[in-house]
């Protein structure tokens, strides 16, 4: 909660090593030219009021992960994606109230089946 995270591969990492992660809050951030902001995997986070913007791949790479809330973030000027979703399941994420824009490929994208 109220970082500034910048310069770094992933500014965020939460991601299963046995037990899946789960209730991790990310609020108030600013995470600026990572790779990728946030990689995200488990169920039952919530990501909120936070600036990813300027990273070289995307803001939030979500891969696994389901039932997590992801709102009132301004997510813009990534090199592919503002939010991404992985091929793996993604289900019941609830995306809404976000501003998305200027990301180079897309604002959300969905590859999960």
């Amino acid at each position: 909660i109220n970082n500034e995270i910048f310069g770094i591969r992933y500014a965020i990492n939460i991601v299963a090593c046995g037990t899946e992660p789960t209730n991790i809050v990310v609020d108030n951030n600013n995470i600026h030219y990572c790779r990728i902001a946030i990689m995200l995997e488990g169920y039952g986070n919530t990501i909120t009021n936070n600036e990813f913007y300027d990273n070289i791949k995307s803001g939030i790479d979500i891969e696994q992960s389901c039932d997590n809330e992801i709102s009132y973030n301004s997510i813009y000027n990534n090199g592919q994606y503002g939010i991404y979703f992985c091929k793996y399941e993604t289900t019941g994420n609830v995306v809404n109230y976000n501003d998305i824009y200027g990301n180079v490929d897309f604002g959300v994208f969905n590859a999960s089946s």
